[in-house]
């Protein structure tokens, strides 16, 4: 009996010591999904999804070069 309750404190202390541990890690985390973001977040995410749009266009002219100089070359 006294083997189990052991246990059951071994448990109890490896449970507590990690939740002690990871908490402070988790709580930003948690608390940035319940926090609206600044205007100053807002301007940089939109700067960023620009950026992307903008490598995105760049990316399918590349494509679209690459596809043409292979048709002239399987033409000549």
């Amino acid at each position: 009996m006294l083997e189990v309750i052991n246990g059951f404190l071994l448990i109890y202390f490896v449970i507590l010591c990690s939740l002690n541990d990871l908490v402070p890690h988790l709580v930003k985390p948690i608390a940035a999904c319940f926090v609206r973001p600044s205007n100053e977040e807002r301007s940089v995410w939109a700067e960023v999804i620009k950026l992307k749009a903008e490598q995105k266009r760049i990316s399918m002219k590349m494509n679209l070069l690459r596809i043409q100089n292979c048709s002239v070359k399987l033409t000549n």
